[in-house]
Parts: structure tokens; C-alpha cells; sequence
């Protein structure tokens, strides 16, 4: 099999291409399991498939929000989010800070 075709059979990472290349509100509502059940020949024999895991979770994009944003919002999400964000020690230390005020 051509590298491009293997590399292009993993479900995840054609899902996160289609997230991350197409910028269309629709996109957030495809349920990629069934969008690509037909489109990618399955890594488990037919007879394994049943006991495949079906995991949904939810993707949190911490870098959307902005630090303007979450720096008014009083909760640990969001202080989570500004430390995963922060480039400097300063930016660490204004998020304690700003969670022992």
C-alpha cells in the first residue's frame, strides 16, 4: 500500500484535517465515525469490529479564547486555559494571583 493511502486510513487524523481545514460551522455536527465508516477500509477484522471502542468526547480549543476574554472570567477553567496560554513567568504569576484573590 502507498504511504500516502496508509497514512490517510487513520480515522483520526483525517477527522482532525477535515476540523482543522475546513473553517464551516457544519463541520462541528459531522459524526465522523459514520461520515468516514465507508470512506476507510476498518484496522480491525470484521469479526473484532463489535468490541471496537466508540469513544465521543468533547474538544476543548484552549487556544481560541483570548486572554482578554478569560481574564475577566473568575473560574478554574478558565485559569487553566491562561496557564496552558501563558509564554512567560509573569503571565503565570498574574494567574495565581488571580486565583488566591
Amino acid at each position: 500500500m502507498p504511504s500516502y493511502k496508509l497514512l490517510f486510513s487513520h480515522r483520526e487524523m483525517v477527522a482532525d484535517l477535515v476540523r482543522g481545514l475546513v473553517r464551516e460551522d457544519w463541520v462541528a455536527g459531522l459524526d465522523f465515525d459514520t461520515f468516514l465508516a465507508d470512506l476507510i477500509e476498518p484496522g480491525l477484522p470484521k469479526q473484532l469490529r463489535h468490541w471496537q471502542p466508540q469513544i465521543r468526547y468533547l474538544l476543548l480549543d484552549e487556544r481560541r479564547y483570548a486572554e482578554a476574554a478569560l481574564a475577566g472570567l473568575r473560574n478554574v477553567a478558565a485559569a487553566l486555559f491562561r496557564l496552558e496560554n501563558s509564554r512567560a513567568p509573569d503571565d503565570i504569576e498574574r494567574v495565581v494571583t488571580s486565583l488566591v484573590d
